[in-house]
């Protein structure tokens, strides 16, 4: 550089700037380009020889010519050397953003003579860095508009930060606010944080911890957790973060399904299932501790005559409010439950002997002496109490029920509104007395009867197309009763039309279960006694069940005996007419056994006929009863019947059935009568 300012070609700065990766200028004070370096070519796809004499702001941005004009003229007048980012153009109109320098150059008397421009390449870093600015922005709008509640916190308890949903989910007006509290005053108990820390020490992260947190006004609010700990930290002290979701809807949900499900629905009394735990539990900690415990079975008396002189709404309200005097006149600690109808166990433990469960007995019925007003009226009850003590006279929970129960009987044989002990000579008289038809009185509410369910299989593809519900009785003391024993005396003494509409809306219901659990559609075959059949309430009652359980109509099979069908053509015409307007189907049961005409079996409004085991038994064996099935088939279908050979037991007597053209089978071969569960399980597997 000569004393003038004017660089040579010697000068030591062309050499570089020949050979920089940078965009090298130099510029006069009028901002006019004196020297471009080769750089241009390759960065800008520009001529560098092109630019002399031209005004280095032709190629930078419109936009940013007043920021790079401003730049040159503090440059000269201070030596400022600060770098400012700009956009210059390439050949192809496009703009790159330079990182700009300048170095101001004077001459032997310090006169400012020209500027070394140096522009580096920076777009790639500028996109860097606005996507990082876009992903910050994007971050803080997700952690502001979050409607779960995001935080940080100390692990001594300062919040860091958090967002709206945070404050508003635990009861604050603003974020502001809720930062002044320390996180250890958000728990009920500082134990709960505690835990909290030392589970994300060991772990790092805890996922879908459900905890109940304290809101400002002291309430409670349940939310579902989700934390980590965090050491990457700038002061390198680790912190917490994490979500809460408020579950408090969801919480309370399960509260009330779970007491709904162990508490009686018209009394809010804990019902059978309940009452049953807390006896076991009670009768193992007596067991343990040598203690002694009491249960009692009360039955109210004459309960039926203010159900049938005051309608059932008024037993209902007397009900309710016998379960608040039972429980008045008890100690807290004792347990008083509905076992259904107007029957009610008591749970005393800790009771030292008889003579103080006599006075709670004697305490109980003098309480029931008060009068009730029940729909203005003035209503009078007592009840009969059976007394049963762990351990003399059971050491089982069902053992010391069943001999409460028994004593309770005892107690209205000596003329009710009373209390009776048991004893093993008065258990042998209440067995004794309590025969099949009492014993089936209280089957039904007591929930000792229950449907098992026999397949009917398609003997062209092997398939399940249908079930048949079959009640049976778990009798408390005999076992399992079969269907043959009592449903002749139920129909006897009139229990079968409640026994039969349970049978029918309980497979209802199980039906659509199956459909809910994805199972392919099935035809439930129902049987219909001839008390059931004649009611008045028949059609009324299965379009109900049929609507309540949201069944297509054609999926339920209504069958009735082929006798029967037989004891009353007209009748049964009207019934089963009516029950194809529903859309239900008919089917005639042990079809074979009667005497039923052909002329109306023809008028008769049914489906299909299911063909007795009696001619299915030896069809493998006796031409004879293969040529009666075969008839029986072909009469069917020339009658667009469908049909059913029931009691199928053999492979061989399948295979004729088949080759008849028989529709369907049911019997042992493929499957017994099984619970619900295990009809799900045939199903996969078919």
């Amino acid at each position: 550089m000569t004393g003038d300012g004017v660089f040579q070609e010697s000068d030591a700065w062309r050499l570089i700037a020949e050979h920089s990766r940078d965009l090298v200028l130099l510029l006069d004070l009028s901002g006019c380009i004196v020297y471009a370096s080769p750089s241009h070519q390759t960065i800008l796809g520009i001529d560098p020889s092109t630019l002399i004499g031209v005004p280095a702001s032709e190629h930078v941005h419109p936009d940013d010519r007043a920021l790079q004009r401003a730049a040159f003229l503090l440059r000269l007048e201070t030596g400022n050397s600060q770098g400012v980012d700009i956009r210059v153009r390439k050949a192809d109109g496009s703009y790159l953003i330079v990182e700009s320098l300048g170095v101001p150059i004077r001459n032997g008397n310090g006169e400012v003579t020209s500027i070394v421009i140096s522009a580096r390449d920076i777009t790639a870093r500028h996109e860097a860095e606005r996507k990082l600015m876009r992903s910050q922005e994007r971050y803080r709008v997700i952690f502001e508009r979050n409607l779960a509640g995001v935080y940080r916190s100390t692990l001594d308890g300062r919040l860091i930060e958090c967002n709206p949903s945070f404050a508003k989910m635990l009861g604050f007006d603003s974020v502001e606010e809720v930062l002044k509290v320390s996180t250890w005053d958000l728990y009920f108990s500082r134990s709960d944080r505690a835990v909290l820390i030392e589970a994300l020490t060991e772990q790092n992260e805890m996922h879908n911890f459900e905890i109940c947190l304290k809101k400002k006004d002291g309430s409670p609010v349940w939310v579902l957790q989700n934390d980590a700990m965090v050491h990457d930290t700038e002061d390198g002290m680790p912190y917490m973060e994490g979500t809460i979701v408020d579950i408090t809807d969801r919480k309370n949900a399960e509260d009330r399904i779970e007491h709904q499900a162990y508490h009686d629905h018209l009394t809010d009394l804990p019902n059978r299932l309940l009452f049953h735990d807390r006896l076991s539990l009670a009768v193992a900690n007596a067991r343990a501790q040598g203690d002694r415990l009491t249960v009692m079975f009360l039955d109210l008396d004459h309960f039926k005559l203010i159900n049938d002189t005051m309608a059932h709404s008024a037993g209902d309200e007397l009900l309710r409010k016998v379960a608040v005097t039972l429980q008045a006149a008890l100690r807290e600690e004792d347990t008083v439950s509905r076992m259904g109808g107007d029957e009610f166990t008591i749970l005393l433990p800790h009771v030292k002997d008889e003579n103080e469960a006599a006075k709670v007995a004697q305490g109980i019925l003098d309480a029931l002496t008060i009068p009730f007003y029940i729909q203005e009226r003035e209503v009078f009850v007592s009840g009969s109490i059976g007394v049963s003590m762990f351990p003399s006279d059971g050491d089982e929970p069902e053992a010391l029920v069943r001999n409460a129960d028994s004593a309770m009987y005892r107690a209205k044989d000596a003329g009710r509104n009373n209390f009776q002990f048991h004893t093993p000579l008065a258990q042998h008289r209440a067995e004794a007395r309590l025969s099949m038809e009492t014993a089936l009185r209280h089957a039904l509410e007591r929930d000792e009867l229950y449907l098992e369910y026999q397949p009917q299989v398609c003997l062209s593809t092997g398939a399940i197309v249908g079930v048949e519900a079959l009640i049976r009785w778990q009798h408390p003391e005999r076992g399992v009763v079969p269907p043959l024993d009592f449903i002749g005396i139920a129909e006897d003494i009139g229990l079968i039309l409640p026994i039969g509409e349970w049978v029918l809306s309980t497979a209802c219901r199980q039906l659509a279960s199956w459909k809910k659990a994805g199972a392919p559609p099935l035809r439930l075959s129902v049987n219909l006694s001839p008390r059931q059949f004649q009611s008045p309430s028949l059609i009324s009652f299965v379009s109900k069940v049929v609507d309540e359980s949201c069944l297509a109509p054609g999926r339920l099979d209504l069958e009735i005996t082929e006798s029967l069908a037989m004891r009353d053509t007209e009748l049964t015409i009207s019934v089963l007419q009516r029950m194809k307007e529903l859309g239900v189907s008919a089917s005639i049961d042990d079809f074979g056994t009667g005497y039923s005409s052909l002329s109306y079996l023809k008028t008769l409004p049914i489906d299909r006929l299911k063909m007795d085991e009696l001619f299915v038994r030896e069809i493998a064996s006796n031409p004879m009863d293969e040529t009666i099935v075969d008839a029986i088939i072909k009469m069917a279908h020339s009658m667009r019947l469908g049909v059913v050979a029931e009691g199928v037991e053999q492979g061989a007597q399948r295979d004729v059935l088949r080759r008849l053209g028989c529709d369907e089978m049911q019997g042992f071969l493929f499957s017994r009568p099984v619970a619900p569960e295990k009809i799900l399980e045939l199903l996969q597997a078919d």
